[in-house]
């Protein structure tokens, strides 16, 4: 687990630019499809931005179907960015606030290259200001952009990692089904978008979004009210770790990612602030975090799950 976590981390830890969203989901399909799965993959756009997801295994047979988004952002200036992976407006709030500290520090910096056009040097040689200028605008709009996160242990290539590691485990089982998911890194558009190609194969079937499982005080299984019994079936074969089994009422999981399935649970880690799931290290530069025996615990489990579960 260990060095396919680090490999992967090293090598494709950064998947925002389309290019490596595109050679991620290329390379990791042949892979998995050499352990004998099927391959489904899904091309689309978002506001003309290309998106690949890729569902592995047969949905409608698998015991339960796993579902990870892939895609990482950019790293974040906000010191208390925290992310939110059952609060979707609250999670946008915090994109938004670290947008504008973003303008804010190229407001400030647009001050102080005005006061240092005044100065003589500049004032006297236009060359000298045109380069000024030409400077602060390049790095206005690289700030504006952002820095890719180099890691995302935590979101979510632990996910990624874990999933592909219980596909080697499996090969080409029936009763394991599993998919990466792009554009769900600044909202879950990518998992709705999924719940679409799947809605005839998933109708009956436990559909498992991890997010954010990498680091945390906690883990937590979240899934609506309706879902009671088969929460406590699920955690029964997770017997090397603790994790929290978190209910949620019909009308609070309206608008989560809860509703996008028929039957939907959310494994995430972190920890509970005022009744919300807090996550954090998911939009840090180097994001390094990472629980392995976690990881190794959730694998475990995994195939307990989908080997024993009748």
């Amino acid at each position: 687990m260990k060095e396919m976590l680090i490999q992967t981390a090293m090598i494709y830890g950064r998947r925002n630019a389309v290019s490596k969203r595109k050679n991620f989901i290329a390379l990791f399909s042949e892979q998995i499809r050499r352990l004998g799965f099927n391959v489904k993959l899904d091309e689309g756009f978002n506001t003309s931005v290309r998106k690949f997801s890729a569902v592995y295994g047969t949905p409608k047979d698998a015991k339960a179907v796993f579902l990870t988004g892939y895609d990482t952002p950019t790293a974040t200036v906000y010191p208390g960015h925290r992310y939110y992976p059952l609060n979707i407006r609250k999670s946008a709030k915090n994109n938004l606030i670290d947008t504008w500290l973003r303008v804010l520090i190229g407001v400030i910096l647009l001050a102080g290259v005005i006061l240092l056009t005044r100065l003589p040097f500049f004032a006297e040689k236009r060359i000298a200001r045109y380069v000024l200028i030409g400077l602060y605008s390049i790095l206005f709009v690289f700030l504006l952009r952002g820095i890719d996160c180099r890691y995302n242990f935590n979101r979510n290539t632990s996910a990624v990692t874990l999933l592909y590691e219980t596909a080697q485990v499996l090969k080409g089982d029936k009763k394991y089904a599993f998919g990466y998911v792009d554009d769900t890194v600044n909202a879950p558009l990518g998992y709705k978008r999924m719940a679409d190609i799947l809605k005839n194969d998933v109708a009956n079937k436990d559909v498992v979004i991890l997010e954010a499982i990498g680091d945390g005080d906690e883990v937590f299984l979240v899934h609506k009210d309706a879902q009671d019994e088969e929460a406590k079936r699920i955690l029964s074969h997770f017997k090397d770790l603790e994790i929290k089994d978190i209910s949620i009422s019909e009308e609070k999981s309206a608008n989560t990612i809860l509703s996008y399935f028929p039957k939907t649970f959310v494994l995430t880690s972190g920890r509970m602030v005022n009744g919300e799931i807090e996550c954090w290290k998911t939009r840090s530069y180097s994001s390094l975090g990472c629980d392995i025996d976690r990881l190794e615990a959730l694998e475990k489990g995994i195939l307990d799950w989908v080997g024993n579960r009748g």
